[in-house]
């Protein structure tokens, strides 16, 4: 094969006038603009990212009875917040809560908006989670880690179950609140409100009518083990502490196919916008005594 065949097939085949350029890849990481690459600088751009949620999880445009149930819910959970402390809730910027389950203790400190530390024991070992707000970092008896991003997204979640971190966030723009009418559970009837968090699974909150102070809450999960685990979460023993009202006691039940566990969480301090120290949330930081 010549030079001259090579150019007599490129002459056929080839019409350069005609072709188009495809290139792949995060525009944000290009060094220059595509339409240096062309002689009228256009470009065609196609999104062929992969959605964050699968098909049949992403969310349709709310309908006319979809808004007023939100609307709804934000309402009883205004009145909630209002139950529980109201404008108190607006002076938070930082928790310290130390809780015992079955004789572990952890601490948990947060500062809004989204950073957090939590120290437990257990009986593997100590257990630290800090999250500066844009990275979790574990470190466990297994060693010092990345979180990825799957556990990041269930301990945020377990965070926003949290009742204080809830009503002290309730307009964050990616929180969903929707009421879901009346039900009656253990003889007992109550106002429920369907929460869609920023992070982890949906759950429900039944509150109790009288007072507007949540009662209970319930939600279902997957577990790589169990598989589909459908969790209840019992609130007794108010307190207040620094003008809020917050459940000291929460008792847990899991269901399974492995069958019922249930556990129960006492709070033993809680300091609202405690003194926190500048590395508080590095890993580096020590444990606190």
């Amino acid at each position: 094969m010549t030079a001259d065949d090579v150019e007599k097939v490129e002459t056929k085949y080839l019409y350069p006038d005609e072709s188009h350029v495809m290139i792949v890849g995060n525009r944000d990481d290009f060094s220059e603009s595509l339409s240096t690459l062309t002689e009228d600088g256009s470009v065609n751009e196609v999104d062929i990212s992969i959605p964050r949620d699968p098909p049949s999880e992403q969310q349709a445009e709310p309908t006319a009875s979809d808004k007023a149930a939100m609307a709804e819910g934000q309402k009883l959970m205004a009145s909630v917040k209002e139950a529980l402390g109201g404008s108190a809730f607006d002076q938070v910027e930082s928790m310290r809560v130390v809780t015992d389950q079955g004789g572990n203790e952890s601490t948990l400190l947060i500062q809004l908006p989204n950073k957090l530390r939590t120290e437990m024991s257990t009986p593997m070992g100590s257990i630290m989670v800090v999250d500066d707000g844009e990275t979790m970092t574990m470190n466990t008896p297994k060693g010092k880690r990345t979180a990825p991003p799957s556990a990041r997204q269930q301990i945020k979640g377990q965070l926003w179950r949290s009742l204080p971190y809830l009503l002290v966030n309730l307009d964050h723009e990616d929180l969903s609140v929707k009421a879901t009418g009346e039900e009656t559970t253990e003889g007992t009837t109550y106002e429920t409100v369907e929460v869609q968090p920023p992070a982890g699974d949906a759950y429900t909150l039944y509150l109790d009518p009288q007072t507007m102070r949540p009662r209970r809450l319930t939600l279902t999960t997957m577990n790589p083990r169990a598989g589909e685990v459908s969790v209840k979460q019992v609130f007794s023993d108010y307190k207040e502490v620094s003008g809020l009202m917050i459940p000291h006691t929460t008792e847990t039940t899991q269901s399974s196919q492995q069958g019922e566990q249930t556990s129960t969480a006492t709070i033993q301090s809680l300091e609202v916008n405690p003194d926190l120290e500048a590395n508080t949330f590095t890993m580096d930081t020590q444990s606190e005594e």
